[in-house]
């Protein structure tokens, strides 16, 4: 009875509700004849009464394609918004969904009605929103499943070239070009989840999406690295984005026939003048460039989206109508520079004590509580910083994320669970914002119906590129005094690196929406996000695809011909013991209880797709020395390498001799050379031979490769104390010697200017073990003795407790030290060659090296 009573209720109140509308408008009808056009085009507006002047056809929502329905002759529909240019033809949009063509209606108004009318039909699209919300997850996770596939796509060796964010970007573009030509009609389901996640808030697809991609971007950076960089990095993020801001919004002033005022220009140059860090990071991923350049790019992607939302807001607030005082705009600018990274930092080192408490590895709960703790700390500094203080939710991310990137990963508990869980987050929302940025793009895209439109969209884009080229041409002596010298070919890698993307959508998003307080007419929104989505696309389609042929042809990429060919070789080797052990085991009696032929198939199934993972590039029966030769074969034959000079082999022995001479002066344990019995055929191989240059620069790297992997195992073993800064500097050692790997070994060097060693020359490069020696000569000078004063006392105990804390930390360092170049001068007599001995004078002189 209850549920009877309740429907008859709900069928009475919808048909009150049709009739109250029938007479309403049959009121009209009768009030103003269909002949009579009672107001001007330009008074439509939302809830104004169009009656039809014949049968008339209703077309799709922005779009002139075939009839979808037919207003009947004396029927009436309510208009949606004002009227619009579409193909010389004057459209009003109407409710539901569609526009009509104006001069097949007659304009009425009548506000009673048309607010009643409005009423209902907003009420049913509420109930009809409330019954199909959950739709959106279908959008979701059809992205999400397109997304793995083209993953796993990509680990075939036929596809592995395909960059996955540009994959995803078109076919987002795609997917918005059927939907919005009417082919996802036959189905409503998923025509409605389109729609839903193409009118999502840019606000929320900032405030999910951007906060954990940026964190875990910016959590794997090395900061050891990055202070050697900051500086260069702040100089193109701050003043770099400011100058492209301002001549890119010249640019659109002076050349684009759009009339638009400088206000308006400057907020589509800040939102085109800032690279994408999501797009810029997954880039550089994929190439595997060098860390300082990557370091250079990364960290000057992450922070300038600060100054350019900085700049952004200051102009769109001015085209809305704010007026602006100077202490408006330095107050704004100090909020948004200084108190985002304060909050930032401060949410990050809070965080950071959380995980450190939570460093217990007995624990099993402890790694889920470190990974959920970087999830929230990722989200926190974003909402508080731009939801509640209003101020840059990207620095105070960036800064909060810098602080557990220097600080977090020595006290982590599993730090491959953490890696793997910040992958998998950052596949999962590259996938969902490059194709809903693909999305956005393709309609507005085809909202744009003018040739002249397109033609200042690549206009547009060259004039970006050559601005930001000659800002950083301008800016390269500067950066060299400011850090490691950036050559112009990287200068080069950089302008074509900076990718634009979401970030940039979004905002284009908001302006297109919002129109700055309806002071931009519609027709000007969409034309911003059109240009602003077409550079995106030429960006990603176009400098995304061909930066790693640029970086081969620039001679710039890490990864060399001659290390694949020496990956090769390791793979030729480890196939040949292989198949000595599979022979062995076929001539032994254990052979009589297996299958020889099926184990036999299987290893060469194995060797066979071990191999198609491996480059092409060298073949495994290419000796080293060929491989290498092979290599030096660029540029019509003239070669990228040369010798070195006998000179350096004699001066690196002698060099050797003088610290083994000082070694054995200082009365000290020393540690036994594990090639010693070798060191004559060293000698000789290296007097004899010729060392060739890039392949000691691929062994150094190999070196240096084994070293890191070894402070981690260290640390996996409990060799550091959580929270002490022993680990970032030896990790940052390696990272820095990498950039500098075609000169020698600097590890050691770079580790020196961080260690208190009082007694020893800092810049010699040869004395490792002059810790125990500083530390003991420092004791003997302090006295803190009773008769002292109470003040005097104190100051020497707390000098000698800084001065302990920084002997422990050198003598740690240096332990470490040895013990990770102890284990890759063995590594490295073992990967090249035919056996575990010194077999070439590249690997010859790399251990010399190190032993020094």
């Amino acid at each position: 009875t209850h549920w009877a009573r309740l429907s008859s209720a709900m069928v009475c109140r919808c048909l009150s509700r049709s009739l109250t509308a029938s007479v309403g408008l049959y009121c009209v009808l009768l009030l103003f004849p269909a002949g009579i056009t009672g107001f001007l085009t330009g008074d439509i507006s939302n809830g104004t009464i169009l009656v039809a002047l014949g049968d008339a056809p209703v077309f799709a929502t922005f779009q002139w394609r075939d009839t979808v329905r037919i207003v009947q002759d004396g029927r009436a529909v309510v208009a949606a918004g004002p009227p619009r240019e579409v193909e010389g033809r004057a459209m009003a949009p109407i409710w539901p969904q569609g526009m009509v063509q104006l001069n097949l209606f007659s304009v009425y108004e009548m506000p009673g009605c048309a607010r009643m009318l409005t009423g209902d039909n907003a009420e049913q699209d509420e109930t009809e929103h409330d019954h199909h919300t959950y739709e959106i997850l279908i959008f979701l996770f059809a992205i999400i499943l397109v997304g793995t596939a083209i993953l796993h796509l990509t680990t075939h060796p036929f596809f592995e070239s395909l960059q996955f964010t540009v994959v995803v970007f078109i076919l987002g573009i795609l997917f918005a070009v059927v939907a919005e030509s009417g082919g996802l009609d036959s189905t409503p389901t998923m025509f409605r989840s389109y729609q839903k996640g193409m009118t999502i808030d840019p606000h929320l697809v900032l405030f999910i999406f951007l906060p954990p991609l940026l964190c875990g971007d910016a959590m794997t950076i090395d900061t050891y690295v990055a202070k050697r960089r900051c500086w260069q990095c702040l100089l193109l993020a701050g003043p770099g984005v400011a100058i492209g801001s301002v001549l890119t919004a010249l640019v659109i002033h002076y050349l684009l026939p759009y009339g638009w005022n400088f206000a308006t220009s400057l907020t589509v140059g800040s939102i085109l003048a800032a690279t994408d860090p999501v797009a810029v990071v997954s880039l550089l991923k994929e190439l595997g460039a060098a860390p300082g350049l990557t370091i250079l790019i990364q960290g000057e992607s992450l922070l300038n989206d600060g100054t350019a939302i900085v700049l952004f807001l200051i102009a769109y607030d001015i085209v809305g109508g704010t007026v602006y005082t100077v202490d408006m705009v330095i107050t704004f600018v100090l909020k948004n520079t200084l108190g985002a990274p304060f909050l930032g930092g401060t949410i990050g080192i809070l965080t950071y004590l959380w995980i450190r408490s939570a460093s217990d590895k007995l624990c099993h709960s402890n790694p889920l509580i470190q990974i959920c703790l970087t999830i929230a700390c990722a989200y926190w500094s974003f909402i508080l910083a731009e939801g509640v203080f209003k101020m840059s939710g990207v620095l105070s991310t960036v800064v909060s994320s810098l602080v557990l990137a220097h600080k977090m990963w020595p006290a982590l508990v599993d730090r491959v669970a953490m890696l793997e869980i910040w992958h998998v987050i950052e596949n999962i929302g590259n996938a969902l914002v490059f194709t809903l940025a693909g999305m956005l793009t393709g309609a507005a895209m085809m909202n744009i119906n003018r040739w002249i439109d397109f033609a200042c969209a690549i206009g547009l884009y060259f004039a970006v590129t050559v601005i930001r080229l000659s800002m950083l041409i301008c800016f390269r002596p500067l950066l060299n005094r400011l850090g490691q010298k950036v050559s112009l070919e990287e200068s080069v890698v950089i302008t074509w690196g900076g990718l634009r993307g979401m970030v940039g959508l979004a905002l284009a998003i908001l302006v297109k929406q919002d129109r700055a307080n309806k002071k931009l007419s519609q027709t000007d929104g969409e034309r911003i996000l059109f240009l602003v989505g077409s550079i995106v696309t030429l960006t990603l389609v176009v400098n995304a695809t061909t930066t790693s042929r640029l970086c081969n042809w620039l001679g710039i990429l890490q990864a060399s011909e001659g290390r694949k060919a020496l990956i090769k070789n390791v793979f030729k080797r480890a196939s040949d013991d292989t198949t000595t052990q599979l022979q062995n085991l076929a001539s032994s009696r254990r052979a009589l209880d297996i299958s020889m032929e099926r184990l036999t198939c299987a290893v060469e199934r194995v060797i066979d797709a071990v191999g198609d993972h491996l480059p092409e590039t060298a073949k495994p029966e290419l000796s080293n020395g060929d491989a290498t030769r092979n290599e030096a074969k660029k540029h019509n034959g003239s070669p990228v390498w040369t010798h070195l000079p006998e000179a350096d082999a004699v001066k690196l022995l002698k060099q050797f001799e003088a610290a083994k001479v000082e070694m054995l002066n200082s009365c000290k344990k020393i540690r036994k050379f594990q090639f010693g019995c070798q060191f004559e055929q060293i000698k000789q191989l290296l007097l004899s031979s010729k060392v060739e240059e890039s392949r000691l620069k691929v062994v150094r790297e190999v070196f240096l490769d084994v070293v890191r992997e070894d402070y981690w195992k260290q640390v996996e073993a409990g060799a550091f104390i959580v929270g002490s800064p022993e680990f970032s500097k030896l990790i940052g050692s390696v990272n820095v010697a990498l950039d500098k790997s075609d000169s020698g070994l600097f590890d050691w060097h770079m580790l020196r200017q961080d260690l208190y060693l009082e007694n020893s020359d800092k810049q010699d490069p040869q004395n490792k073990e002059g810790g125990s020696a500083s530390l003991r000569s420092t004791w003997a000078n302090l006295d803190i003795g009773r008769d002292k004063p109470f003040h005097r006392r104190k100051f020497e105990q707390w000098q000698m407790e800084r001065t302990t804390k920084r002997q422990t930390c050198a003598i740690q360092i240096i332990d470490a030290f040895v013990q990770a170049h102890t284990t890759a001068q063995s590594k490295i007599a073992s990967y090249f060659g035919e056996d575990a001995d010194v077999d070439s004078p590249e690997e010859a002189y790399v251990i010399i090296e190190s032993e020094i």
